[in-house]
């Protein structure tokens, strides 16, 4: 009866001083999420780094942006992000590789119109052409001698420009925010 309860003894306290010694921690981060819907940007920031070596952004981020250090930020624009609805998460991973998923934020911005832009030299003109408008209502096209409106189901538009070199900017404009979707230099 003694030697069953010192081998019982023996093997509790095994599993006590040994207890998870070959398991791997889950890594741990914090990160905050700001979804910005007037410029359809998110913007993520390392709020701590916890046990972990870096943190990925995954799901719909097109990006292979590492994060490493608190206070550490990406800020997600429309070319980073696989479409205008979804999911980014935040992925911790640790040095020996632990990954754990610490944080994920969805999206749902308007999808913005494709545009194109052209220079008529002989009116000293741009021309911007609307292949697909996406959820916009409309489009603000301005120089610094002239804005237009451009209405959606319309499929193009001229604004004046005054010399070489300026600058031509269109905004789409939504139920609830305005997006500047393309920048033009007019080169005559």
């Amino acid at each position: 009866m003694v030697a069953i309860t010192v081998i019982l003894a023996a093997v509790i306290a095994g599993f006590v001083l040994d207890l998870g010694g070959g398991l791997n921690e889950n890594a741990n981060a914090g990160v905050d999420f700001d979804v910005d819907n007037s410029n359809n940007e998110i913007t993520v920031t390392v709020a701590s780094m916890g046990n972990s070596d870096h943190i990925e952004l995954r799901g719909d981020a097109d990006t292979s942006k590492t994060l490493d250090k608190v206070g550490s930020s990406v800020t997600l624009t429309g070319s980073d992000r696989s479409s205008s609805s979804g999911t980014i998460t935040a992925v911790a991973i640790t040095e020996d590789g632990t990954e754990t998923q610490v944080s994920s934020q969805d999206y749902n911005f308007p999808e913005a119109p494709e545009i194109s832009f052209s220079d008529d030299t002989t009116d000293d003109e741009v021309d911007i052409s609307v292949s697909s408008w996406g959820d916009a209502n409309s489009l603000t096209v301005e120089s610094s001698t002239d804005t237009i409106e451009i209405s959606s189901g319309t499929s193009s538009g001229s604004v004046d420009v005054s010399s070489s070199g300026e600058e031509v900017t269109a905004t789409a404009n939504f139920d609830d925010s305005n997006t500047e979707v393309g920048t033009h230099i007019y080169d005559n």
